[in-house]
């Protein structure tokens, strides 16, 4: 099982790749974790609610990806180029649609 985030804007629904929960250290180090795993108590309800706090992460690993590349799991479920690629796309759409509304399973 891992977390996936789906953005509902009106009619369409744009699906997000998904991340493991493997990667729950990496999104705690970098700020990412209540926002994504938590997002009901964080009170995230539209994209525009996520562009802040996953820029600041994706900056984040993006200032010293070795120390983060450190916390790849050894069985490769959950890397840092994967967790990457999952915000930065998280990222892009949550800019295209900050209107949408979050939904997050895990």
């Amino acid at each position: 099982m891992g977390l996936k985030v789906y953005l509902q804007d009106g009619e369409k629904q744009i699906d997000i790749r998904g991340t493991t929960h493997n990667n729950r250290e990496l999104a705690m180090q970098v700020g990412v974790y209540d926002v994504l795993w938590k997002w009901k108590e964080k009170n995230i309800i539209t994209g525009a609610d996520l562009i802040k706090p996953v820029s600041k992460g994706l900056a984040e690993l993006a200032a010293d990806p070795d120390k983060y590349k450190n916390l790849d799991n050894p069985n490769g479920w959950g890397t840092y180029d994967n967790f990457v690629a999952f915000l930065e796309e998280l990222f892009t759409q949550c800019v295209l649609h900050p209107e949408a509304r979050v939904e997050i399973t895990n």
